[in-house]
């Protein structure tokens, strides 16, 4: 953890806080193994949260997204932390910015925020996809289907659809209950 554009970090464990008292953490448990913290704060209030995941594109793109709301909020005069919080998955972990519980701190920090996100395009679909499947198995769905702006998570949300169906016996018998049969 952070605050402002310090590079000195600041550590909530189970055993310390740092931060005295101005965030906590609960641990999420997804399983007997698997699971990741969630930060808390009754000072700030969360601005941005994202996943990092290594080796993917949206990498550089976030540290660009985090490098311009720091200088920003800076100029603005806007207290603010960031974290990156902890998961079970060695390949990810989360991004987090927290600004100063006030509501023009809030106000001002969700307009800069909402700027940087086009600047750095944000909400381009190329960062949504690559994640579960490579890009040439998504194209391969994409052509299948028929649906050129399909992400991972809309072909993994049809094939559990699917799966339901199949499992109930309903099944559609058109060409598109087909194609997604091939899924």
């Amino acid at each position: 953890m952070f605050f402002g554009d310090s590079e000195e970090p600041m550590f909530i464990t189970s055993a310390r806080n740092e931060t005295e008292g101005a965030f906590y953490t609960t641990w999420h448990k997804t399983d007997g193994w698997r699971g990741y913290f969630e930060l808390h704060s009754t000072e700030y209030v969360e601005l941005f949260s994202d996943a990092i995941l290594s080796m993917h594109e949206s990498e550089i793109m976030l540290k660009e997204l985090h490098d311009k709301l720091m200088a920003r909020l800076t100029e603005a005069g806007i207290k603010f932390a960031r974290a990156f919080c902890r998961t079970s998955n060695v390949f990810s972990t989360n991004l987090e910015i927290w600004v100063e519980n006030t509501v023009e701190a809030v106000m001002i920090a969700t307009l800069l925020l909402h700027g940087i996100k086009r600047e750095v395009k944000y909400d381009d679909p190329t960062y949504k996809t690559g994640i579960l499947f490579s890009r040439e198995a998504l194209q391969r769905f994409r052509d299948l289907l028929g649906d050129n702006t399909l992400t991972d998570t809309d072909i993994l949300a049809r094939a559990e659809r699917l799966v339901g169906e199949v499992k109930h016996g309903d099944a559609g018998s058109d060409d598109a209950g087909r194609k997604e049969a091939a899924l």
